[in-house]
């Protein structure tokens, strides 16, 4: 009797915070969701099992974890909601469009994806929530998505619909995966053209109540769906995992109200955003000139009436108001406490994001016009219903970092002025609702006092408060220096980072190497960043292995993205990766000061040795280059060095 007692006890847990199995030999398997997880609701039942008094012969059901659906409506937030066409009317008739409604994006791809037994589609979630009896969908068109979930409608499908549906809604996804990133295209930032035709048809068709359900791992284009009024509510639903239907369902019948926020900045133009003309400039790297600027900082101190932005950072609608009061700033042992009572002033149960921000004074080191120092989200408040929540910070927080010594150098400063804050349930709500409290510091501090390591070297410029760039890029920080006498440089030492191409090292791990990887940039190459003494002729060597077999022209040079003329160095067979052997010598002319040497092999995807070291030398090189051939323009792509970095390097 101990052992079933034991069971059913386990059985009572997991209702509460996981799932539970029992094997065929009376063995149980707990799940926990969450180690320890904060605020979870949980599901509360006044006989929630029946007591044990017969030996267990057969597996019971394992009981669903509430928690993936919990936290996917807590994360989701409601854009747009005109004329509260959300959340669904009991006598609601919907009509499901788009692909998303069955093949719903739970998460991203590649080694970030997550097996699961099942995946609740926004179709299903529905289907649940009518057999409750709280709205009625479509049929017609949902069999034909269940029968192929890449149907396109046409117009007459879009009549038809809206003669029996009150109400469309519109699934919008978007894969993501390792590997690649947003491009401003139709189909991955702005909508594809099947899309558009898609919204259009149903507008077409008669539908003058539209919800768009944004199935997407991240940013994508909203001014287009603003343009048309029909869409009255969008709902951003993310990528919600494997309940994610369901968890679509309860916002859109109003079982829950939605309570998530912002954490990007949603532009009116993908050319809003800094990082916009240089963020595909290269799969190697990414020049984060906006400096401290980055995100909804940028937008918020140069842009500050909002005239590029379509929702804000923090920003989320809820089916309810709220409103704050007795507001009150503490400071205490190093920390500033705020606290404020938040009341529900609507007509739906829900949950707000209260959030603190600050503003500092310029200084020397200039500063981002708002910047977030602390948020928590309420309970769960019913119609009338109030909450007092206390924010914290330290008061450390309010400091900057000086990486160049305007104040003091490598160490976080909080510099002398008045400390401005501001509270709202987002961005934009904190400023209009004005000034708080101000904390005035009558002397500039340090905080903390720390030391440079990692220098970030290969940065041309950074933003400034005042919106001009201040130039920071310094050859001789990057600059490998060489003398006019045989220098050696090991392999892994080349400049910036390329993604084909890998250290490696011996089995012994006694000699490391670089090898090149595969991508999609046509050759292989390294590139490696040195200081000249003096300007002239310089022979470069390759230490080498090859197990390729012998290539008649495997390797030529570019200097300062110049290409050697006439030069296409041969490569023997070593006998293996690691039989390093060195080449012929090939004369280089470098200039006083700064150059950037490409080593690069002509034979794509296909070369797999390894580069072990090069060598520098004044003088000429032992290779004789073949005037009569041209090699330029053998597989030849850039050099990945930004138009600023070659700007104030050649």
């Amino acid at each position: 009797m101990k052992l079933q007692k034991i069971i059913a006890a386990l059985l009572l847990l997991a209702t509460l915070t996981g799932t539970v199995a029992c094997g065929n030999d009376g063995s149980v398997t707990a799940h926990s969701t969450t180690a320890s997880s904060p605020a979870i609701t949980t599901q509360k039942t006044d006989n929630p099992l029946p007591p044990v008094t017969e030996p267990v012969t057969e597996p019971a059901p394992a009981v669903k974890s509430l928690l993936p659906r919990q936290t996917a409506a807590e994360g989701m937030v409601l854009l747009k909601n005109e004329d509260q066409l959300l959340p669904l009317r009991k006598d609601s008739t919907v009509a499901l469009f788009g692909k998303g409604q069955i093949d719903l994006v739970k998460g991203g791809g590649g080694s970030g994806d997550v097996k699961t037994e099942h995946i609740v589609g926004v179709l299903e979630g529905l289907e649940t929530k009518e057999s409750e009896g709280k709205i009625a969908i479509y049929s017609t068109l949902a069999k034909r998505y269940k029968q192929n979930s890449s149907y396109e409608p046409r117009l007459t499908d879009a009549k038809k619909a809206a003669e029996k549906a009150d109400t469309a809604i519109c699934v919008i996804s978007r894969y993501s995966g390792e590997g690649s990133d947003r491009s401003a295209t139709a189909g991955d930032y702005y909508l594809a053209d099947s899309e558009i035709t898609q919204i259009e048809n149903i507008i077409a068709g008669g539908f003058k109540n539209i919800v768009v359900i944004l199935n997407v791992g991240g940013i994508v284009d909203t001014t287009k769906l603003l343009s048309y009024p029909e869409i009255k509510s969008i709902l951003l639903a993310w990528q919600p995992g494997q309940d994610g239907g369901d968890a679509i369902a309860d916002i859109l019948v109003g079982d829950v109200t939605p309570s998530g926020k912002l954490c990007d900045t949603f532009a009116k133009s993908y050319d809003d955003y800094p990082t916009s003309e240089g963020f595909s400039e290269s799969r190697d790297y990414v020049n984060y000139t906006e400096d401290v600027f980055v995100g909804y900082r940028y937008f918020e101190t140069f842009d500050p009436t909002y005239s590029k932005v379509n929702f804000e950072f923090g920003f989320g609608l809820s089916y309810t108001t709220f409103e704050y009061s007795n507001i009150t700033f503490t400071e205490q042992d190093g920390e500033m406490i705020v606290s404020v009572t938040v009341k529900n002033t609507g007509a739906y149960k829900g949950k707000d994001v209260v959030q603190l921000y600050f503003s500092a004074p310029q200084g020397k080191l200039g500063k981002r016009a708002k910047e977030l120092c602390a948020f928590a989200k309420t309970s769960e408040l019913t119609p009338g219903a109030f909450e007092t929540v206390a924010l914290r910070f330290s008061i450390g927080d309010l400091s900057s970092y000086d990486d160049t010594g305007k104040v003091q150098k490598s160490a976080y400063v909080i510099e002398a002025g008045d400390y401005q804050f501001y509270l709202g349930n987002s961005i934009k709500n904190a400023g209009e609702a004005g000034v708080r409290y101000i904390y005035t510091v009558a002397e500039t501090m340090v905080v903390e006092q720390l030391s440079e390591q990692m220098v970030a070297k290969l940065l041309a410029e950074r933003l400034l408060a005042n919106g001009t760039y201040e130039n920071i890029f310094s050859s001789a920080n990057i600059g490998l220096s060489i003398t006019a006498a045989l220098t050696k440089i090991e392999a892994e030492q080349y400049y910036g980072k390329h993604c084909h191409a890998s250290v490696v090292f011996n089995t012994t791990a006694t000699r490391c190497g670089i090898q090149m990887l595969t991508s999609n940039e046509g050759n292989r190459y390294v590139t490696f960043a040195v200081e000249a003494p003096e300007a002239g002729n310089w022979r470069i060597g390759l230490g080498i292995g090859n197990s390729n077999g012998n290539i008649d022209k495997a390797v030529r040079f570019y200097v300062n993205d110049t290409v050697v003329s006439g030069v296409a160095l041969p490569l023997q067979n070593t006998g293996g990766l690691w039989a390093i052997q060195e080449t012929p010598t090939v004369t280089l002319y470098l200039q006083k000061g700064f150059n950037l040497i490409r080593v690069e092999f002509l034979c794509g995807d296909k070369f797999q040795g390894v580069l072990d070291y090069i060598t520098l030398e004044k003088g000429e090189g032992s290779f004789i280059p073949n005037a009569e051939q041209d090699y330029s323009q053998v597989g030849m792509i850039s050099l990945p060095v930004s138009s600023k970095l070659k700007a104030n390097t050649m």
